[in-house]
């Protein structure tokens, strides 16, 4: 011990730079000489909630770190109203009951305080997560919670009524008006998005913030009612999504990188097919973007099209358990390869293409298999011999690691449930259309970075 602190500071700091979390913070429990040096390593980040049995501790902590604090952790928890001091059956209620109906909906002063920037002023990244009790879930939240939530479509004074009216609702909006007024945020990630407007969404403070924003994530909340119905069934959720540009996307004017992740039962796409919310984002958005991500959408002509209208400014692209479907529509039936060609025909700077799918199923065994398997990365092992067909396309891609089975799925018409469609899958695989237009466009991108390489 005394030979490293013996060590310059220099590096000691880099040794840090190469050590674990919990490496570092053992270290700094040694002697308060070494937690002293540690603490602008140890304090980067902060976690800070709405919840008033949080405030002391977080009070401390900020009055002797504060100044060390660069990325911020907001987790607002939500609570359903009950009425009359709570809808709870008396002879059921639990300590856990009893600390909901003692904790309404609220922001502490210490959480505006950090939240606006009073404290922690040296934060520029910002994770906002929504953590609704039980999920949504129970007759004490609206309409019954889950997906019903959000039923109905909302206009801005159905917003404004229903934030009177709901301490949740008020609680929410407050949290973001709150957030609004913070200055010198460059990152920001919006984590479980409830798909429910907020007042503040409509005024030009939330506007002003969101133009300064570099890196924008945002992860939308969806559910099912545990009957089946999912968040897509119903039209307040579409009518979220179609917000979403005027809400979010149409004013990050200097945002270089999005990161967009619907619900996994909920994928985003191939809009106006039954149960398919629309693709948000509009093509004159984001006019300095660099590099997209988007998880659990369909690939449609919206897709491509904002991605072709930003293809002489996209660096990178990323898609993550992403989707064709030609069959969901006669009248324009979409696949991989069309997706790939409409990006290829355009040209573009692209230099990183990164597509990953954790299933991409070849029989309805494997689907449920795959679906239910704690190790997604598992080894599919049929109870049954497989058909020669079958066996043929996982032997091809034995052999060869470049080739994938491109995934095809549907929308169930009464539920809203996401299901592969196999026999799509094996048709594209052995067509081959799109694993060749994939390695076209794969060119253009390697190209692309090896002439950025060369500069």
């Amino acid at each position: 011990m005394s030979l490293l602190l013996e060590l310059p500071a220099e590096l000691l700091l880099r040794i840090t730079e190469y050590s674990a979390f919990g490496s570092y913070k053992s270290l700094s429990l040694a002697n308060s000489r070494l937690h002293k040096f540690l603490e602008p390593v140890l304090f980067t980040c902060l976690k800070v909630t709405n919840r008033k049995e949080d405030e002391d501790i977080l009070k401390t902590v900020i009055e002797n770190y504060g100044r060390h604090v660069v990325k911020l952790d907001f987790d607002l928890h939500l609570l359903p109203d009950l009425d009359d001091g709570g809808s709870l059956n008396e002879n059921e209620s639990t300590q856990d009951d009893e600390v909901k109906v003692s904790q309404p909906n609220c922001l502490t002063h210490l959480a505006k305080e950090v939240l606006s920037g009073q404290l922690c002023h040296n934060v520029s990244d910002i994770k906002f997560t929504v953590i609704a009790a039980d999920n949504f879930d129970g007759t004490d939240w609206d309409e019954g919670g889950t997906i019903y939530m959000h039923a109905e479509p909302e206009t801005a004074d159905d917003v404004f009524e229903e934030e009177q009216n709901a301490s949740w609702r008020g609680t929410m909006n407050e949290a973001y008006q709150v957030l609004a007024t913070r200055e010198g945020t460059k990152t920001l990630k919006l984590c479980e998005v409830v798909p429910r407007g907020c007042s503040t969404f409509y005024t030009q403070a939330w506007r002003d913030f969101l133009h300064n924003i570099k890196d924008f994530n945002i992860e939308l909340w969806g559910s099912d009612n545990g009957a089946g119905w999912h968040s897509n069934t119903q039209p307040g959720y579409d009518d979220f999504i179609l917000k979403m540009n005027q809400f979010f996307f149409g004013h990050l004017n200097s945002v270089e990188r999005v990161t967009f992740i619907a619900d996994d039962q909920n994928p985003i796409g191939m809009e106006p097919n039954f149960h398919h919310s629309p693709t948000p984002i509009r093509n004159d958005a984001l006019p300095k973007l660099k590099h997209l991500a988007m998880e659990n959408f369909f690939v449609d002509p919206a897709l491509a099209n904002l991605i072709k209208s930003h293809s002489q400014q996209l660096q990178s692209l990323t898609l993550k358990n992403c989707y064709g479907s030609p069959d969901i529509s006669t009248a324009h039936p979409y696949t991989w390869a069309e997706f790939f060609r409409t990006i290829r025909d355009t040209k573009p700077i692209l230099h990183t293409l990164i597509i990953t799918n954790d299933r991409a199923p070849l029989t309805r065994e494997e689907e449920f298999w795959r679906g239910n398997a704690e190790d997604k990365t598992a080894k599919f092992q049929p109870r049954n011999q497989e058909d020669f067909r079958t066996l043929g396309i996982r032997e091809r891609l034995s052999d060869d690691p470049k080739l994938r089975v491109w995934p095809y799925v549907y929308l169930d018409d009464k539920y809203g449930m996401v299901f592969h469609d196999e026999d799509e899958n094996v048709r594209a695989f052995e067509a081959g259309t799109d694993q060749r237009e994939f390695e076209a466009l794969m060119e253009v991108a390697e190209e692309n970075w090896k002439t950025r390489e060369r500069v």
